[in-house]
Parts: C-alpha cells; sequence; structure tokens
C-alpha cells in the first residue's frame, strides 16, 4: 500500500470539524467565562496535564478556556503541566 497515513493535523475537513465543536462548547453558560479570572468571551483552552487528572476524573487532560491574560500564565507553566492553544487560530488533535 503506497497511501499515506491518515494525519489529523493535516486534514482540513476534519480540523473545521474540531473547530466547530470547540465554538459550541465555548458558547455554553458554564464556558462563557474565564476559568481563572471570570473574564467575558475566552478565546483560548488551556490543556492541563496532571498526574491526579486521570485518577480523579477517569481523563488524560483537562480542558479550560481562558482569556488572553490567563493564557500567558498557564504557558509559563510550561508545557508538561499547561498546553494554551487558541480556540479558532491553532489546529487541535
Amino acid at each position: 500500500d503506497t497511501s499515506t497515513p491518515f494525519n489529523i493535523m493535516t486534514d482540513p475537513t476534519l480540523q473545521k470539524s474540531l473547530k466547530k465543536r470547540l465554538a459550541v462548547l465555548v458558547r455554553k453558560t458554564s464556558n462563557r467565562t474565564c476559568c481563572d479570572c471570570w473574564e467575558k468571551a475566552p478565546t483560548w483552552a488551556a490543556i492541563i496535564s496532571t498526574p491526579t487528572t486521570s485518577q480523579i476524573m477517569g481523563a488524560r487532560d483537562l480542558v479550560a478556556f481562558v482569556c488572553f491574560n490567563c493564557a500567558g500564565c498557564h504557558r509559563q507553566l510550561g508545557p508538561s503541566r499547561s498546553q494554551v492553544k487558541s480556540i479558532a487560530l491553532d489546529d487541535w488533535t
């Protein structure tokens, strides 16, 4: 088989679908404010990885919607603790 393997990062249809789902999530009442400072209309998401997240929630990562300023704070934690992505601009996997 000479076909190239499927790559979620390069599939524009899938990326568009993921961004639509994120847009729906961020419009939910509980997500309309930054989870850290309560500023309205967060445009970033922090993907938080901690050892206790998987033990408590049964999941690998926890995603929290944050504002621009709080996204900067999450970036300073480093990629092993919190990864930050734009809801609209970045590619999602």
